[in-house]
């Protein structure tokens, strides 16, 4: 029996009408820089000029956000044998969606996909085990 393996997984989500908090009463916006490093492309709002002068926030819950993930994890798995055991995993992983900022209630509403607040594009873990001649 092998006690080598080699492991290739793949995962897709993708994920529609998450909550978020919207300002009505905002024009559209438009898209520029951040101040982010690295900056990116994300829509600015103006909070200057409303649509409705009467009024400041318009808060509105609704669920309309979405997210996708996708995730490619490698592993290697050496099984126990001459006493030594381990297994090393590494993931790459793109997380984008539209309203990272959920839990803020600012208002200001994503209009395209940018990389989420949450993304953590690489990961690597590792664990092993020795077991000494007498067996403990």
């Amino acid at each position: 029996m092998p006690s080598l393996s080699l492991a290739l997984d793949y995962v897709h989500v993708n994920t529609v009408h998450l909550e978020r908090i919207r300002d009505a009463n905002l024009f559209p916006a438009t898209v520029g820089a951040d101040t982010g490093s690295p900056a990116q492309q994300r829509p600015i709002y103006s909070t200057s000029v409303r649509p409705n002068p009467n009024y400041g926030q318009l808060l509105s819950q609704e669920s309309s956000a979405h997210s996708n993930y996708d995730g490619v994890t490698l592993g290697f798995n050496k099984r126990m044998t001459h006493h030594l055991q381990f297994l090393l995993n590494g993931t790459l992983a793109w997380n984008r969606d539209d309203d990272s900022n959920e839990r803020n209630y600012s208002g200001i509403t994503m209009t395209m996909r940018t990389t989420s607040s949450r993304n953590i594009r690489g990961r690597a873990s590792t664990s092993g085990a020795s077991l000494s001649v007498d067996g403990l």
